[in-house]
C-alpha cells in the first residue's frame, strides 16, 4: 500500500514538472531568439539610434537627434536608454529637448527582428510649442490620420503607445498672446495605444505657481486631429479652481466645446488670475459654484441655463462672456429668491476713519481692469442691510470706466422704490451721481428696520438727486451738490410729545416741560421738508409739521462734509386763528451726526426774565 502511494506521488510530480520545464524551455528559446534578433541593437549603437529615430519620424513626423549614448538592454525586460535628446519638426512648430529617454520595447515584434517601442519616459523634457503651427507632416502615421477624409478613409490601425513626461516644462506661444504661456512641473502620462483608440492624459502640472491634478479622456482623438469632433471628459483640480467638463470637442474652424460644465472656486479673483486676468471685483465673490450647459470657443463662453452661487447668493439664468479686443465683457439675465447686498457693502472702501470723520484715504480702485458688465437681476427679496426690498429688478452696467447700478423697480414697506447710482473712476479720482424715489411707504415699518424701533408712522414719500467728485470720501462729501425733498401724511412721531410740552409751557410749569416732551407722541396731518445741498452743506428751505396738537417749523443747516448739525425749530400750539398768540417752544439741534444735542430755549409768551433760566 505504501509503495503504491509513493508511485502515485512520483507520477503527480512528473505531471507538474513537465509543463513547467516546457514553459521554461520556451522562455529560454524566446529570449535566445530575441537576443539573436536584437543583436544588431545590442552591439551597434548607430543602428539602434537610426531605428528609433525612424520609428519616431514615421509615427509622429518629428526628427530625433540623440547627442548622448544609446543603449539596448534585454533584461529584466527589453528596453532602450538614450541621453541628451532633441525632437523637432520641419516647420519649427514643436521642439522638445530631454535629458533622457527610457523606452519599453515590445517583445513579440523583437522576435522577428523589428524594434517597436510600446512606451517611453522622457526625463526633464522642455517643450516649445507654437499653437499656430502644424507639427505633423503628412508622411507620418499621425499626419496621415490628420489629412484623412473621415467619411471615406478610417483613421487607420497605426500602433502608437504610452508616453510619460517627468518634471517637464512647456512654453506655449500664439499670435493671440503677447508672451509665452509657461507650464512647469509636468508629470503626466499620455496613453494613446492606437490611432482608432481613445486617448487619456493623467498627472500633475504647475501653472503660475499653482499645482493641479489633471485628468482628460478623448473618445476619438484621430477625428479631432482631422478637424472633426470627439467626446471629451476633463477634470482639473487645484486649490484656487476646480473644473470638470463633459461634452463634445471640435477643432474646426476653431477649437470649441459644447457640453456640461461645472466649476468651483474659494475666491473668484484667484481663479481669474489663473486665466491671466486680474480684475478689481466689487465683492469678495467667495465660495463660487457654477454648473450648467456651456459653449466655449473663439474666446467666448456661453452659459444658456446656468446655476450660480456667489457669496451665499444663489442665481439661475443665462450668462455670456467674451473678450473682444482684449477687453473682457460679461452679460446675462439672472433670477434669485434671496439676494443680499451685504458682501458688496462690506467690500466697499471705508467711508469713515477711526475718529468717525470722513476718510482722507483714496480708495484703491483701478479703472483699467474692470470687466464690462451688462447684467439684469431679478430678486424676490433684496436685502440692502438693514432694509428689505421685494420684487426687485436690478440692472448693473459698466462702460467707459463707469459702473451704474439701477433699481428699475421694487416694492418697499408698502410703497414703490426706484433708484439709480453710478460711480466713475479716472486718474483724478471718483465721480458720483445718484437719484432715487420712495413713494407711499409705511414709515412705521421703515423705521423699525432702519433703527430697530418705531420712530414715526404715516405714509412717506421721498425723492433725491445728488452728485459729487473727488479723490477721497471727505472730498466727495464736501463737494456734494443736489437736493432732497419729502412729504408724509396722517402719521405721528414717537418718543416726543410737543402738544403736552406746549401745554405745560402755557401753564408756566417750566420744570415739567422737558419730561412732557420726552414721552408720548406727536401726531401730524402733514409733514414737509426740502433740502438744497451745495458744497457739502444741506440747507433746509422747507421744514414744516402740522398736527392737531402742535405745529413745528424747522430751518438751519447740516454740514455733511463736517458731519455737524446746526438746526433751529419752533413748536407752537395749533389754532384755527393765525393771529392768535400762543406759547412757542424754541430749541436748537446741534452736535455731530453721531452725537446730536437737543437744547430747548424758552421764550415767546413767557413771564419776564428771572423766573425760568434761559437754557434749563
Amino acid at each position: 500500500m505504501s509503495e503504491r502511494a509513493q508511485s502515485d506521488a512520483r507520477a503527480d510530480s512528473a505531471a507538474w514538472r513537465w509543463p513547467a520545464l516546457a514553459a521554461l524551455a520556451c522562455l529560454v528559446v524566446a529570449l535566445a531568439a530575441a537576443a539573436l534578433a536584437a543583436g544588431p541593437y545590442l552591439f551597434n549603437g548607430a543602428s539602434l539610434r537610426s531605428e528609433i529615430a525612424e520609428q519616431v519620424r514615421t509615427t509622429t513626423g518629428l526628427m530625433l537627434k540623440a547627442d548622448g549614448p544609446v543603449r539596448f538592454k534585454l533584461l529584466p525586460q527589453p528596453h532602450v536608454e538614450m541621453l541628451d535628446l532633441h525632437f523637432s519638426d520641419t516647420s519649427g512648430a514643436l521642439k522638445i529637448e530631454a535629458t533622457a529617454l527610457e523606452g519599453e520595447v515590445r517583445f513579440l515584434p523583437l522576435l522577428v527582428g523589428r524594434l517597436e517601442i510600446a512606451s517611453a519616459t522622457l526625463d526633464h523634457p522642455m517643450l516649445n510649442i507654437d499653437l499656430d503651427g502644424n507639427a505633423m507632416p503628412t508622411d507620418s502615421t499621425i499626419g496621415r490620420a490628420i489629412k484623412a477624409d473621415g467619411a471615406s478613409q478610417p483613421a487607420g490601425t497605426g500602433r502608437l503607445g504610452v508616453v510619460t513626461l517627468v518634471e517637464g516644462t512647456a512654453a506655449l506661444k500664439s499670435k493671440a498672446r503677447a508672451g509665452p504661456t509657461l507650464i512647469e512641473a509636468i508629470n503626466v502620462t499620455v496613453d494613446w495605444r492606437n490611432l482608432d483608440a481613445p486617448a487619456s492624459v493623467t498627472g500633475t502640472v504647475r501653472f503660475k505657481g499653482v499645482a493641479a491634478d489633471v485628468a482628460a479622456w478623448l473618445g476619438q482623438p484621430s477625428s479631432l486631429l482631422r478637424g472633426d469632433h470627439s467626446a471629451i471628459a476633463l477634470r482639473i483640480h487645484s486649490a484656487p479652481l476646480d473644473v470638470s467638463a463633459n461634452g463634445d470637442l471640435t477643432t474646426a474652424p476653431g477649437l470649441s466645446f459644447h457640453g456640461r460644465l461645472s466649476a468651483g472656486a474659494p475666491k473668484l479673483a484667484d481663479a481669474l488670475a489663473l486665466g491671466a486676468y486680474s480684475a478689481t471685483l466689487p465683492a469678495p465673490f467667495a465660495n463660487v459654484a457654477l454648473t450648467g450647459d456651456a459653449t466655449i470657443g473663439g474666446g467666448a463662453l456661453d452659459l444658456p441655463n446656468v446655476r450660480l452661487r456667489l457669496d451665499g447668493n444663489d442665481y439661475e439664468g443665462t450668462l455670456a462672456y467674451q473678450a473682444p479686443n482684449g477687453r473682457a465683457a460679461l452679460a446675462g439675465t439672472l433670477a434669485t429668491e434671496q439676494l443680499s447686498l451685504a458682501p458688496f457693502l462690506n467690500a466697499a472702501p471705508p467711508m469713515l476713519d477711526a475718529d468717525r470723520h470722513w476718510s482722507t484715504e483714496r480708495p484703491g480702485l483701478d479703472h483699467s481692469d474692470h470687466i464690462d458688465l451688462d447684467l439684469r437681476i431679478s430678486a424676490t427679496h433684496l436685502r440692502l442691510p438693514p432694509f428689505v426690498i421685494d420684487d426687485a429688478a436690478l440692472a448693473v452696467m459698466t462702460r467707459d470706466n463707469r459702473t451704474e447700478v439701477a433699481l428699475v423697480e421694487g416694492k418697499a414697506y408698502g410703497g414703490t422704490l426706484k433708484g439709480r447710482a453710478s460711480i466713475g473712476v479716472n486718474d483724478t479720482g471718483l465721480s458720483l451721481r445718484a437719484t432715487g424715489s420712495l413713494n407711499d411707504a409705511d414709515a412705521s415699518a421703515l423705521t423699525w428696520d432702519g433703527f430697530g424701533r418705531q420712530l414715526a408712522a404715516g405714509s412717506l414719500s421721498i425723492s433725491t438727486n445728488l452728485e459729487s467728485a473727488g479723490q477721497t470720501p471727505r472730498a466727495l462729501m464736501k463737494g456734494l451738490h443736489g437736493w432732497a425733498k419729502g412729504r408724509a401724511s396722517d402719521g405721528e412721531f414717537s418718543g416726543v410729545d410737543f402738544g403736552h410740552g406746549l401745554r405745560e409751557l402755557a401753564r408756566q410749569r417750566f420744570e415739567a416741560v422737558l419730561p412732557a416732551l420726552r414721552n408720548g407722541r406727536t401726531p401730524f396731518d402733514t409733514l414737509l421738508f426740502g433740502l438744497q445741498i451745495a458744497d457739502g452743506v444741506a440747507t433746509i428751505d422747507d421744514g414744516l409739521l402740522k398736527g392737531p396738537d402742535a405745529t413745528l417749523s424747522v430751518d438751519g443747516k447740516a454740514d455733511i462734509g463736517q458731519r455737524a448739525l446746526d438746526l433751529h425749530a419752533i413748536a407752537s400750539t395749533s389754532t384755527g386763528d393765525p393771529a392768535a398768540t400762543t406759547p412757542k417752544l424754541r430749541f436748537e439741534i446741534g452736535g455731530t451726526f453721531d452725537h446730536p444735542t437737543f437744547a430747548p430755549v424758552f421764550g415767546g409768551g413767557l413771564p419776564p426774565a428771572g423766573e425760568p433760566p434761559a437754557n434749563p
